[in-house]
């Protein structure tokens, strides 16, 4: 579907272990356990010994403990998708295992799901956490679980990280990804975010990161339309930028000197070009969308290719959903699908929430919580049995927050809480 999924380049990971000293090649013989062939390697030079791990489905990697790793702390930082323990759990993490995947299905979303089986198989005990190299992506052992208890493909949010950078008084200024120029296109800025940008950036970095697949934009589109109403932006190289921005606003991504990763193949998300000059040149500022008007009544863009990949992710998980409502029954969540139907007066879809109520796996007898736009035959409140097979998303309302084929850190992080808080939530279910 994407030209830019189409990759030849290997996956590279590691897993990293508590103890400083890194295991001996004789203790992974459990892997064996989980249909992997081990095939001992001629140890390079630049490592302390190498393997071969071979599965009859997933392929064949080689694995070998580096004399040099990167050190944990690196990762930690984009650890958004951790609970609090996990993180906890990893800081001080030593020796590390790395693994490198051939990119035997050409297709990005799938060989990096086999990277993620081989690095799983890799974990004995003393195993802490594992990084997708790429993107930088930390996996805690609970949730590669989640990840490979399906076949579906990852999803795009798993090929690239985000973090924030702050000014003198701890508020974010600066929004940036990493791992979208390794899969051949650039990374994203978002300067100045307000709070409805940062609390929404996966939304907006996730909308970009389709649109750059696709080709629907580059590093130079004059205008793109992001949001709506009115929620056009444009996409400007990081150099040029720099080069006509003002001082006050080069200074938040001010970067260190040849081979800043924040120099090159990044994009800043800005305000669309106008007639205004500035000292003899077009002017040059960040996106006032994202910096000043960004609010609930904002709708990110997604394309429809877009919106049918995600589609493919949320029915191929859809039994991780039925597991979900099924765990947390006793506590106050919400189940929500989301379902797409044809419009009255245009070849196009609509999609639309529903509660669910229950659900047989086909269908789901469900209440419409939106009022459609152009479906005439729905309402908001209507209560009726609708098939899944026009299933387009689905979410878990949480006290821990949202749940979703996306991200399920929000059922980690309620697995985690103790049981006297667990039993205040029930209560608070048992009181409507």
């Amino acid at each position: 579907m994407f030209g830019l999924f189409e990759s030849d380049n290997p996956g590279i990971g590691f897993v990293y272990f508590r103890h400083a000293a890194p295991p001996p090649a004789e203790a992974f013989g459990f892997v064996r356990n989980a249909g992997f062939e081990v095939v001992p390697l001629e140890t390079p030079s630049d490592a302390l010994w190498a393997l071969e791990l071979r599965h009859r489905e997933y392929g064949t990697a080689k694995v070998w403990v580096p004399r040099n790793s990167p050190p944990i702390a690196h990762f930690l930082q984009f650890g958004m998708a951790l609970t609090k323990s996990e993180v906890e759990a990893a800081i001080g993490a030593g020796a590390a295992v790395a693994v490198l995947l051939p990119a035997e299905k050409k297709q990005v979303l799938r060989d990096r799901k086999r990277l993620l089986r081989f690095m799983r198989a890799l974990m004995a005990e003393d195993a802490v956490l594992t990084v997708d190299l790429a993107s930088g992506m930390p996996w805690s052992r609970a949730r590669l679980d989640e990840e490979l208890a399906h076949d579906a493909d990852l999803d795009i949010e798993s090929l690239y990280v985000y973090h924030a950078v702050f000014d003198e008084k701890e508020r974010p200024h600066w929004l940036h990804t990493h791992g979208l120029a390794e899969l051949g296109g650039f990374d994203f800025d978002i300067l100045r975010p307000n709070e409805s940008t940062v609390e929404n950036a996966t939304e907006v970095f996730r909308a970009l990161a389709f649109a750059m697949l696709e080709g629907k934009i580059t590093e130079s589109t004059e205008r793109f339309a992001l949001a709506e109403p009115d929620g056009e932006v444009r996409l400007m190289p990081a150099e040029l930028f720099m080069a006509g921005a003002d001082r006050s606003t080069r200074s938040i991504r001010d970067m260190a000197g040849e081979g800043d990763p924040h120099k090159t193949r990044r994009a800043v998300v800005c305000e669309p070009h106008s007639n205004r000059k500035v000292f003899g040149g077009a002017h040059v500022e960040p996106s006032r969308l994202l910096s000043e008007r960004a609010d609930d009544s904002l709708m990110v863009n997604f394309t429809t290719a877009a919106t049918d990949l995600m589609a493919e992710r949320a029915r191929g998980t859809l039994p991780v959903f039925a597991s979900l409502v099924t765990e947390f029954a006793d506590l106050p969540v919400t189940p929500l699908v989301k379902l797409g139907f044809q419009r009255a007066s245009v070849d196009a879809r609509e999609h639309i929430w529903f509660e669910v109520h229950s659900t047989d796996g086909n269908s789901a007898d469900c209440t419409c919580i939106n009022q459609p736009w152009d479906v005439p035959s729905l309402h908001e409140g209507l209560r009726a049995r609708q098939p899944l097979a026009n299933l387009t998303d689905w979410q878990v309302m949480s006290p821990t927050g949202p749940i979703s084929p996306r991200s399920l850190l929000g059922a980690r992080i309620l697995r985690e809480i103790p049981e006297e808080a667990r039993e205040e939530l029930r209560a608070l279910k048992r009181n409507g």
